[in-house]
């Protein structure tokens, strides 16, 4: 289990200075962004991938196994999603739904392996009905199911999902199916310009959350990920009102404390 920070020169600057420390960058999938050498530490590469939208067809697979072959990056990642115009009132188009997120897994399991692709949960708000369907754990799970592939647990996405559907996180998180667990994302979550929004600086919650989740990790009861992301911070123009050093600097140590402590051989 390897901890990854979001690559951002903050954050470089940082692990040269011996602030703070990790074991892999995390990288976007820009094939001129990721660097081929000269890293203080391997990059990771996270790759765009939407599953059930009907985007897979016009993916670049080539871009991919070139970043995969020159990289450390054991996952390849995909984010569930559902096609704009479902409706979730309509039996017929919500399997239909389901059987396209099937079939795009099934698609990355065969050219990469089950065992190497991760599906992400991603955040649910109201004003996007049509994702409502993506985000219920039964649908996760039985993608999964069919297809072989791994879960991705993304916790800011799983707190936005919650609070936007009434639920308890806790409860949210263990109906999904974390028994396929391959990599955990954690960032803050909090209020901008009138939207709850992810990748900002941890807050109690976040750090409850978290905790909890690793916890079921050290004891057994969840499979340990392969990795651990911590997605504060990164690159371009999304990322630059929050990527701060004093947050990379505090909080970085603390999560990568508790990988380690969560850590089994």
């Amino acid at each position: 289990m390897k901890f990854a920070v979001n690559y951002s020169h903050a954050a470089a600057d940082l692990l040269d200075a011996g602030q703070i420390d990790f074991d892999l960058f995390k990288f976007p999938d820009w094939p001129d962004f990721v660097p081929q050498n000269g890293l203080a530490r391997a990059p990771y590469v996270h790759y765009t991938l939407m599953t059930g939208n009907g985007t897979q067809a016009g993916v670049n697979w080539d871009m991919i196994t070139a970043l995969r072959a020159r990289t450390a990056s054991p996952l390849v990642n995909s984010h569930l999603m559902a096609p704009e115009s479902l409706d979730p009132a309509d039996p017929a188009q919500v399997e239909a739904a389901i059987q396209g997120m099937v079939q795009d897994l099934r698609e990355l399991a065969a050219r990469f392996g089950p065992g190497n692709v991760v599906l992400e949960n991603m955040p649910f708000y109201i004003k996007l009905p049509h994702l409502r369907l993506a985000v219920d754990p039964v649908v996760i799970s039985r993608v999964l199911a069919e297809s072989g592939c791994g879960f991705l647990l993304d916790t800011a996405h799983a707190r936005i999902t919650a609070a936007a559907l009434g639920l308890d996180v806790y409860e949210y998180i263990q109906a999904l199916p974390v028994d396929r667990l391959g990599e955990v994302h954690v960032t803050g979550v909090g209020w901008h310009q009138g939207e709850r929004l992810d990748h900002l600086e941890m807050q109690s919650e976040d750090w409850v959350v978290f905790e909890w989740v690793m916890a079921q990790i050290a004891s057994g009861s969840w499979p340990q990920p392969k990795v651990v992301s911590f997605e504060y911070g990164g690159a371009g123009e999304v990322f630059r009102w929050r990527t701060q050093p004093r947050v990379l600097a505090e909080q970085t140590p603390r999560i990568y404390a508790t990988v380690q402590a969560a850590r089994r051989s």
